[in-house]
């Protein structure tokens, strides 16, 4: 049996090994290039706003077949998609400005729902929304050669009333003319207290060419899409030739 100084000692011994002994699973891991450039990507950048490439690697995307082509009929757009939820810097496009592709960040935790091009292919209209853990409002990039800016739609009034029911509205169809008079036509299921839901319709107007929209406003359901220069383009594979492009730059 340990006599009392015996249990001293023993017990600042065991003190003085708590104290400096930390187990391994405690210890702070530094970070990683890549967690600095996630770190700044998420503290520094907005929609819109373009990203060193070391952020968002498009090679990383383009392993995990995260990469999406733009086709509008036969010919194939100068534009690539990123879509991720958390991959590299999340949802982004990568444009081709003459031999040189910059890439734009969209958010993380976001999903792109669809894409509308002029005539000329120099211009964008990329719709996305938030779908990490809940769905977001119908969002968008407006996305020139030069320039891009990012917007919301804001969700209808009477949806997730007069509780949360992971309602959302859905982006049906979309144009502007040439006057700059435009719409957005979106439905929304809404539940209620009944596992049935019932479909409501709504539109967004604008007639500044898609600078300032309107609330949602309730409509029957349209017998027609808006007409107008913007064309929805088809989501495909990347075309080998940009993909090598873009990753070898």
């Amino acid at each position: 049996m340990l006599n009392k100084t015996a249990l001293l000692k023993a017990a600042v011994i065991g003190i003085t090994c708590a104290c400096t002994l930390t187990p391994s699973w405690a210890e702070e891991e530094p970070m990683t290039r890549m967690d600095k450039i996630l770190n700044d990507y998420n503290n520094n950048y907005n929609c819109g706003q373009i990203v060193p490439m070391d952020a968002v690697n498009p090679a990383d995307y383009s392993a995990e077949n995260l990469l999406q082509g733009l086709r509008l009929g036969k010919e194939t757009l100068p534009l690539i998609l990123g879509d991720s939820m958390d991959l590299g810097g999340g949802t982004l496009v990568y444009i081709r400005q003459d031999d040189q592709w910059l890439a734009r960040i969209i958010r993380m935790g976001t999903s792109i729902t669809d894409v509308y091009t002029n005539k000329e292919h120099n211009s964008y209209w990329v719709f996305f929304m938030h779908t990490s853990e809940a769905p977001g409002p119908i969002e968008y990039l407006y996305l020139t050669q030069d320039d891009a800016h990012c917007g919301e739609l804001y969700s209808p009034a009477d949806l997730n009333q007069p509780h949360w029911n992971m309602e959302y509205a859905n982006l049906i169809a979309f144009n502007i003319d040439g006057k700059g008079n435009g719409v957005v036509q979106a439905n929304a299921d809404l539940y209620g207290y009944n596992e049935k839901p019932k479909t409501n319709w709504y539109q967004y107007l604008t007639d500044n060419n898609g600078k300032d929209w309107s609330k949602a406003l309730p409509i029957d359901k349209p017998e027609t899409a808006p007409t107008g220069i913007w064309q929805k383009v088809e989501t495909v594979k990347p075309d080998p030739e940009l993909l090598k492009s873009l990753t070898g730059q």
